[in-house]
């Protein structure tokens, strides 16, 4: 139930006039007045259907009705009848690719250059705008544009555990991507920990790491003998079959048995641990050590993300997508011609806001020579075929898509597990709060609204300049996966999808802004004076791939990733845990499987 007090909300400035923006799954929900605020997903869809009013179409996310409605149209069986007329579009590819992230560019990347230039490929993506999760919210706060990333945040080296094959470890020397420029400066790679627990005598700080908080010895103990278990995990010579053995437990039931973790250590490792595994009582034990293992590594930023690293391969593959010039700064920043995508005589085409209903093989698929995709685009179905098809979009949806799918890999998707969780960005009027409070690049904290402070300034070498100026604008977010101790990772991940359906934006921004007043106050910070503007992104099944324990065992990724006649997979959760190298790697193993068969 919603609880406000007006004289808390004026306080908070939840009637100030900024920019809102609401996302669910990457779509526009709405933009702007105030009035949207008071309004939930369910609200505005309800509203929608009212007064059959067009979604919003803008260059940050996709349209309601195209990237909602219709895939869920999909799942509950809207287009089962193949007889379903549609528009042919006479079309015929070499591949056409199911999905516009980072499995689908890099699958699209890795064929393009199998073929030397010489195949045609069409990648389908059902939004506004390409990039899955890696897109950005942009703010223009005092004539400055200021990016923040709506999930996909940065870029690791990968531990050995998700380490890509070279070929595609090569691919940001091949984009002449300078990773060094990138490069997160150490100091700001480590997650400060904000504390006003009794320990400080009630004093809010911010610590620049977990071990400078005032713990209990008995927990800085376990901490550390937890570390000192984690770190050497990769030097041991038989660690691919402790995975295995790992992967039986849940890791709040593994560390608490085998670690001997108390209640005091849970508590503080859960903010770091929910930060990057979401349900972080029943995540796998295996996929929290092969994270961990082998201590911390490096990490890359580019403004907005990883949507940076995106631009560069949607501007290799279709150069007069992104501006003239070649510069990381016209790359990154530079507008995206939206009419160059899809050009004819592109080699490389992306079709946008074109949602994949039915993908089959004409005939058998072991004697098929073509596969046939019907797509929704713009109120209408239309129908292309294919000499291949490449799923790259989420299992979730690839499973009620490919009409011909084997029974097994049904079996196997219904075994996969997504986690929900909201991304809230935050711009700033000026700098001074954070300035003053030391809140590094990432930073935990315990008790509040969400669990992790992003300050994307602090993840480039200029965020540590020694002179900058206080009054300058700034881009923050606050990190809020959606859990609930105790259930199912099912049942956890229903619960808070249907949480995020149900709560209006307003809900949210009177937390984010009353949590930021709770961390950033002791510094001067004032919501109602500082914050210039608020987006909101809510990921449901597009959220994290759940790594639950038998991910490693039990045979669905496996069985999963089998091409069956002309169709191969590539989507991100055959990779077991969300990581930006490891999509591009399902798109590159999908390449090589889709070239034994067309």
């Amino acid at each position: 139930m919603e609880k406000s007090n007006e004289r808390i909300d004026e306080a908070l400035g939840l009637n100030t006039s900024i920019p809102r923006r609401d996302f669910l799954n990457g779509a526009l929900l709405s933009l702007g007045g105030l009035w949207a605020a008071h309004l939930s997903p369910v609200d505005i869809f309800a509203q929608a259907q009212r007064k059959k009013t067009p979604g919003i179409q803008p260059r940050w996310g996709g349209n309601t009705e195209d990237v909602f409605t219709v895939g869920h149209a999909v799942r509950d069986g809207a287009y089962d009848d193949p007889r379903i007329a549609a528009e042919e579009t006479g079309e015929v590819f070499d591949l056409v690719i199911i999905g516009g992230g980072f499995s689908g560019l890099g699958a699209a990347y890795y064929f393009h250059r199998a073929k030397e230039g010489t195949g045609n490929v069409l990648v389908l993506e059902n939004h506004q705008m390409v990039g899955g999760n890696a897109r950005r919210d942009e703010f223009t706060i005092k004539g400055k544009t200021l990016y923040a990333p709506q999930a996909s945040i940065v870029n690791q080296d990968q531990p050995p555990a998700f380490a890509p094959p070279p070929e595609v470890a090569r691919i940001f020397q091949e984009l002449k991507i300078d990773l060094e420029k990138i490069r997160i400066p150490p100091e700001a790679s480590g997650f400060s920990v904000f504390w006003d627990q009794p320990a400080s005598n009630g004093q809010a700080r911010w610590y620049a790491n977990v071990l400078e908080a005032p713990l209990p010895e008995a927990v800085r103990k376990e901490f550390l003998a937890f570390i000192g278990t984690v770190m050497p995990f990769y030097t041991k010579p038989d660690w691919r079959a402790e995975l295995l053995r790992l992967d039986r437990y849940p890791f709040k039931e593994y560390v608490e048995r085998e670690q001997k973790w108390t209640a005091g250590l849970w508590s503080l490792m859960q903010p770091d641990l929910a930060t990057l595994f979401s349900f972080p009582d029943q995540v796998s034990a295996a996929v929290v050590y092969a994270q961990y293992g082998g201590g911390p590594r490096p990490l890359y930023f580019s403004p907005g993300g990883n949507s940076g690293f995106l631009r560069y391969l949607v501007k290799h593959l279709i150069p007069d997508a992104i501006g003239d010039g070649a510069s990381t700064d016209e790359i990154v920043r530079g507008p995206v011609d939206l009419a160059a995508l899809d050009r004819q005589s592109n080699p490389v085409r992306i079709r946008l806001g074109a949602t994949a209903v039915r993908v089959e093989h004409e005939g058998t698929p072991d004697a098929a020579r073509l596969v046939r995709v019907t797509y929704w685009c713009g109120g209408k179905l239309y129908r292309l075929r294919a000499r291949g098809v490449i799923m790259a979009g989420g299992g979730y949806i690839t499973q009620h898509i490919v009409r011909d799918l084997p029974p097994e890999k049904r079996e196997a998707y219904g075994k996969f597990r997504y986690a929900p969780i909201l991304q809230i960005n935050v711009a700033l009027n000026h700098s001074r709060a954070l300035d003053k409070a030391g809140v590094n690049s990432f930073s935990t904290y315990h008790d509040g609204f969400g669990v992790v402070l992003y300050w994307y300034e602090k993840m480039s070498a200029a965020g540590w300049a020694p002179r900058r100026d206080p009054a300058r604008p700034n881009a923050i977010g606050l990190g809020v996966p959606l859990l609930y101790p105790g259930l199912s990772p099912q049942e956890q991940a229903v619960r808070g999808r249907t949480e995020m359906l149900n709560t209006r934006f307003r809900v949210y921004e009177r937390q984010t802004r009353a949590e930021l007043a709770r961390l950033l106050g002791p510094w001067g910070f004032d919501p109602k004076r500082d914050i210039a503007g608020i987006a909101i992104s809510r990921w449901g099944h597009h959220g994290y791939t759940f790594a639950y324990p038998g991910i490693y065992t039990d045979g669905a990724v496996e069985t999963a990733k089998t091409p069956f006649g002309r169709i191969a997979f590539a989507h991100t959760d055959l990779e077991r845990f969300s990581l930006m190298l490891g999509a591009i790697g399902q798109g590159y193993r999908a390449v090589q499987d889709i070239l034994q068969r067309i």
